[in-house]
């Protein structure tokens, strides 16, 4: 992602925020502050970035570059706040699943991991 990447607020509450992924997967990492999740969208016809919170974050995580979605942070009338996330238009462009190697056994996965270590 660019690093001088303008970084999007949602911080209207009952607002619409149509986006679009522009990259597969986020950027995570840890901080002082704890755990972030890096989302870049386009906003606007403006390339940003979006930090998700985890409830935000595992929503946003089963979609994939290209795909338009809305997203709504709501609250209800006990305080309690909501993230929403829809598909624009109906078009939802799920990621892909990873397939995982289900045919290494022990002894081949040990094998791979020391040869990654090299």
């Amino acid at each position: 992602m660019n690093d001088k990447m303008k970084t999007m607020q949602l911080r209207k509450l009952n607002h619409d925020y149509p986006v679009m992924l522009t990259y597969d997967q986020c950027k995570s990492g840890a901080s002082q502050y704890g755990p972030w999740n890096l989302y870049g969208v386009e906003y606007e016809g403006v390339e940003q970035s979006i930090f998700a919170e985890d409830s935000l974050h595992l929503k946003l995580m089963q979609y994939g570059k290209g795909a338009r979605l809305v997203l709504r942070r709501n609250q209800d009338e006990n305080g309690e706040l909501e993230w929403q996330v829809t598909a624009a238009n109906g078009n939802i462009q799920h990621k892909p699943q990873q397939t995982s190697l289900k045919y290494l056994d022990d002894r081949t996965a040990d094998i791979h991991r020391q040869v990654a270590l090299r």
